[in-house]
């Protein structure tokens, strides 16, 4: 039974010993003891900084079963990921807006995005703190799963700070509404721009892509694109 500090903390450093010893290339807990655990010290940044690194090794393992082939997914082939969705997300919207005439799947979400929609690193805060981006990316694999009504746009966001406070909240709600229950990021930390929160936020919605990848509305798409343009080019 855990009932002194003392057993807290032997906990913790028998926790810290484990990582460092059998996943010292997946969690770096530098300068991390495992008293700064027990006490919380510095506002309870240290403990957050673990859960996430939790966080990103688990999605990454579903990931590596799921889309890689029992590969480790390495952050540069997680932003490629992220950019090569905004940019067929992109021409989803176009494409369909100009099929349905604005109606059908796109009625009663109008939909946000961003002018510019690459993502040069999880610490990019021009593309990434207002997470619209985000947002984007979690509506293309199912449209109906974010209300944009509920979004504010890129020029409110830069209007008002406190927009992308409340689009970080909104995101999420929606990633645990999804089954995400290992977000440990703040809506601060995504609005910072902090690097460990961004990349949990993007393993997150991947994992959530994985998982629902035999309806993925864009992977649809992408694979009926050419159909798709034909019958595009039979209505003009």
């Amino acid at each position: 039974d855990v009932r002194h500090k003392f057993d807290r903390l032997a906990n913790c450093n028998a926790f810290k010993q484990i990582c460092d010893a059998e996943f010292g290339d997946v969690f770096h807990f530098v300068s991390i003891a495992g008293n700064d655990i027990v006490d919380g010290t510095n506002d309870g940044k240290y403990v957050r900084s673990i859960l996430l690194q939790i966080q990103r090794f688990h999605s990454t393992e579903l990931m590596a079963k799921i889309l890689f082939k029992k590969r480790n997914v390495t952050d540069d082939e997680l932003l490629l990921w992220m950019n090569s969705r905004l940019r067929v997300y992109q021409q989803m919207v176009s494409a369909l807006s100009k099929m349905h005439n604005n109606d059908v799947v796109l009625a009663g979400n109008n939909i946000k995005q961003k002018q510019q929609v690459n993502i040069a690193s999880f610490d990019d805060k021009k593309a990434l703190s207002d997470c619209l981006n985000f947002c984007n990316v979690v509506s293309s694999v199912n449209p109906r799963w974010i209300d944009y009504a509920c979004v504010h746009d890129e020029k409110d966001c830069e209007m008002d700070a406190n927009n992308k406070l409340l689009n970080a909240k909104y995101l999420i709600t929606i990633m645990r509404r999804l089954g995400c229950d290992n977000i440990f990021s703040t809506p601060r930390e995504l609005v910072e721009c902090q690097n460990r929160a961004a990349l949990s936020m993007a393993t997150a919605i991947m994992t959530i892509a994985a998982r629902y990848n035999q309806y993925d509305q864009l992977r649809l798409f992408a694979k009926n694109l050419e159909q798709i343009k034909s019958r595009m080019a039979s209505k003009k």
